[in-house]
């Protein structure tokens, strides 16, 4: 935890004002909704939702925070807590949906968006660590300590989702849904 973080967190919870939780908030909210637009495949409502019960969550529980990580990490740890209860509440409507926009898909000659498209038809696990390790630049111990896991499950779903991805992308050339 860095000193900055280790200030705002102290001064959060002498006084709980209103302020200081603003100060937490504005650090980390940024980059925590994009870690939730990545988890609901962009669908930015439930994102919201996920990061406002997350926050909710963090506030209620913060003299609970030990520090033995950053707090970034823990309220990523949050966050994804909250989203796989989202998904366990929604399960059903969520699986319907995602074959819904599978069906919808029409390729574009956009690299970004296929790639995107690609990333969101990984399983849920796969999906989580891929976009920590590779798109957010968490280290692995952090992603351990942020998902209750350990360093080596970490790296094996890493791997697990990288083969995936390469599968899925050089179905997308096969198919000529990629301009060469």
């Amino acid at each position: 935890m860095n000193k900055k973080e280790d200030k705002l967190i102290q001064e959060f919870l002498k006084d709980r004002s209103s302020s200081n939780f603003l100060n937490l908030y504005n650090l980390y909210n940024g980059s925590l909704m994009r870690l939730a637009m990545y988890f609901t495949r962009n669908k930015r409502e439930l994102a919201e939702d996920i990061l406002q019960e997350s926050w909710i969550t963090a506030v209620k529980k913060l003299d609970t925070f030990k520090g033995t990580s950053s707090f970034k990490t823990w309220m990523t740890g949050i966050l994804v807590n909250k989203y796989r209860e989202s998904n366990r509440k929604f399960k059903e409507e969520v699986r319907l949906e995602v074959i819904h926009q599978q069906e919808q898909y029409h390729p574009s000659d956009n690299l970004a968006i296929d790639l995107k498209n690609a990333i969101f038809q990984l399983p849920d696990g796969y999906r989580e660590i891929l976009t920590l390790y590779d798109i957010e630049g968490y280290k692995h111990k952090e992603i351990a300590a942020a998902l209750r896991i350990s360093e080596g499950t970490s790296k094996s779903q890493l791997f697990q989702a990288r083969k995936s991805m390469r599968a899925l992308l050089e179905g997308y050339k096969k198919n000529k849904q990629w301009k060469s």
